[in-house]
Formats: structure tokens, sequence, C-alpha cells
């Protein structure tokens, strides 16, 4: 019985965290919004978060020590996770990995097999606490990918909304209110920025230290060009999106040459089992039968 309480009492104080971790968030998001214009020295002023969350965090951090605030917020930023903080993230891991070893410990001792138990345990704390990156990371990739096929389409509309007459500024916010996905949503950020007072080759940096593709880094350094030597835009834009799909099709065919490797391991291990027992099973077993009778 009291097992069963101890459990449930982890799994209520993880659902605690859980739950409130957006709202927290958002209390930060608001806070920062609410510094805006006013002098440097409380625009620096940070909010405190619970003693417990922060506890968990440098915890977490200290069990990989090359693991960074600034490194988790970027690889959240990435994920395109805004609800979010870096320390709340990795207060959530630890908490985790905790919560299901001691289960893992409490069930193998009362299984009676501390071997397995403490196998058991080592198993669920490494999964709760390293499967999130690895979700993370995939669900990175696939923003990423998103994004790389949407920026040909999203540099001829802003190669367009230039030629009738708007700044790269306006076209940028065009099309963010115009179209759907990460990459609306990452230009809104940009002209968000922008509208507080960041300058335009600053928004645009970040914009590519956030996505690190080869096309998006092209894409600011041939605005920051045009800036600089005041030279049109449109067709910058449209060489860039002639790049950008040239890249992506040259990605697509290194993917299908891939996909030849990729088949055999499969290939091998389960449908040549299967092909060999359906045509040597029936000889097999024929000749098993002769030779019983002799």
């Amino acid at each position: 019985m009291f097992l069963l309480v101890l459990a449930l009492a982890s799994l209520l104080a993880a659902g605690y965290v859980v739950l409130l971790a957006p709202r927290r968030a958002l209390r930060a998001a608001v806070g920062r919004a609410a510094t805006y214009g006013r002098p440097r020295v409380q625009q620096q002023r940070r909010v405190t978060m619970p003693g417990a969350v922060a506890t968990l965090a440098r915890l977490g951090m200290r069990v990989l020590p090359r693991t960074t605030r600034e490194g988790v917020s970027a690889q959240l930023a990435e994920a395109g996770v805004r609800r979010i903080d870096a320390d709340t993230y990795v207060a959530g891991k630890t908490f985790a990995a905790a919560t299901g070893t001691i289960f893992a410990l409490l069930l193998g001792a009362s299984g009676g097999n501390a071997g397995v138990g403490l196998l058991l345990a080592l198993l669920v704390g490494s999964l709760a606490f390293v499967g999130p990156d690895f979700v993370l990371k995939r669900r990175a990739r696939e923003r990423r990918d998103t994004m790389l096929r949407d920026l040909p389409s999203a540099l001829d509309l802003l190669a367009v909304s230039v030629e009738a007459g708007l700044g790269i500024d306006g076209a940028v916010a065009r099309y963010a209110e115009s179209s759907k996905g990460p990459l609306a949503e990452e230009f809104a950020r940009v002209v968000a920025e922008m509208r507080v007072g960041g300058s335009r080759r600053e928004v645009l940096s970040r914009l590519a230290d956030r996505l690190a593709a080869p096309e998006v880094i092209a894409f600011v350094r041939a605005v920051a060009h045009a800036d600089q030597l005041g030279v049109g835009l449109t067709g910058t834009l449209r060489s860039q999106a002639d790049e950008a799909r040239r890249r992506r099709q040259a990605l697509a065919e290194e993917r299908a040459g891939k996909m030849p490797v990729k088949m055999l391991i499969p290939t091998v291990f389960l449908i040549f089992p299967a092909l060999f027992v359906v045509l040597l099973g029936p000889a097999v077993l024929n000749i098993v039968s002769a030779l019983g009778h002799r």
C-alpha cells in the first residue's frame, strides 16, 4: 500500500510540473513584454523560477556537463517549442528520470528480485532522461525540412511583393500574415523583433542562427548585401529561390540514392529468411521424413 501511495504521489508531482510549466512560461513572456521601452537596468531583471524547478534544472545539467542553458534554448527554438524554457525542460526530464527510477526500484523490490529491479531502474531512468532529447531533435529536423521545402515559394512571394512596391520588411510581414507553417512563424517572429526596435541585419542574423540552414544563411547575406550596396532585391530574391530549389532537388536525389543501402538491412534480415522458409521448408521436411523412415 505504501508503494502505491508513493508512486501516486510521484505521478501527481510530475503532472504538477508539466501542467504549470506553460503558465510559468506565459507569465515570464508577459513580464518580458512589459519591460519593453523601460531603462536597460529594468530590462535585465530576470523572472525568478520556483526553487524546485531551478534545483532540478541544475541537477540535470550536472548529469551531462556539456549541457548548457543556451544550448537547450537553441534546441527548443529549432523545434519550435516556445511554451517552456530551458530550465523547465531540463527540470522535467530530471524529475521524470528520478520518478521512473524510483518506481522501477520499488517494483523490483516488491517482486523480490533486486537485480532485475536495478536493471529496470537504469533502463527507465535513462530512457526518461534521454528520450525527450531524441524527440526534440526529430521534431527540429522535421520542422527544418518543412521550412526548407517552403522557402523557395516564400522567396518568390517576397520577390513579387517587392516588385509591387513593398519593402522587404512589409513583404516579410505580408508572407507571415498570409501563410501558415513553421517558416511563416519564424517570419512573424522576425517582424515582431523589428517592430520592437531590432535592426534588420541583427534580426535576420538571429533567424539564420536559429535555422542554421545554408539556404537561409544565403538569403540573409543577400539581403544584407543588397542593403549595403543599395541594389534591388527582386533579382536577388529570385536567384535565391532558384538556388534553394536546386539544393532541394539535389538533397532529394541524395536521399533517393541512399535508399537502396537502407533497404538492404530489412531485405537481408526480414524478407530473405521468410523466403527461404517458404522455398526450402517443404524440401527440408521431405528430407527429414525420408531419413526418418529408413
